[in-house]
């Protein structure tokens, strides 16, 4: 009786009189350590953030780090990691994974067998692990992506971690490719 109820209610209802809003992003950035009290950062996603907090706010404000979640585990709110991946997974609009750490790594074993998820993610990996010899990160999970979808996989030189500077051009470069992934 009460689902009817409903149902009639719902099939009064003009379709048209509603909008969704999708103005908020969420970008979901997994990888290295970030540590903003370290004078050198300690990794790219580090750089990357420090950088976007200056010079693209637009994006840094919709940065969700993976670590915020940890509690999650913590209080049993999620009991399966693969479950909560998913749950991240289809409410994120992007996907950022630094391969800079063991934890990305299993992002990324977590996520290229997801070609439904291609689309909304952004694999950040270094040129010279991707250049070295037989790399098989490379010939294998990169590769596979990037011929389903090539605007999933970026390359660029990691920045030596004992020194602060680094060409800021890699991270404005980077910048624009996470906003080209997001319009397209």
């Amino acid at each position: 009786m009460f689902e009817e109820t409903i149902k009639k209610q719902f099939e009064l209802l003009d379709i048209s009189n509603f909008n969704v809003d999708i103005s908020h992003r969420l970008l979901f950035v997994c990888g290295g350590k970030v540590d903003v009290r370290a004078p050198i950062p300690p990794s790219f996603r580090d750089r990357l953030l420090t950088y976007t907090a200056k010079n693209a706010s637009e994006l840094h404000e919709h940065f969700i780090l993976a670590e915020t979640f940890k509690d999650y585990f913590k209080e049993n709110a999620y009991p399966d990691l693969l479950v909560f991946e998913d749950d991240i997974a289809s409410i994120s609009s992007l996907i950022i994974i630094f391969l800079e750490s063991p934890g990305s790594l299993v992002e990324l074993g977590i996520f290229c067998n997801k070609s439904e998820l291609f689309k909304k993610i952004l694999i950040v990996a270094s040129a010279e692990e991707v250049y070295g010899e037989d790399s098989f990160i490379y010939l294998g999970p990169l590769e596979y992506i990037k011929k389903k979808v090539s605007s999933s996989v970026v390359i660029y030189p990691w920045p030596d971690p004992e020194v602060l500077k680094y060409d800021n051009d890699f991270l404005d470069d980077l910048c624009v490719n996470i906003k080209e992934k997001l319009s397209s």
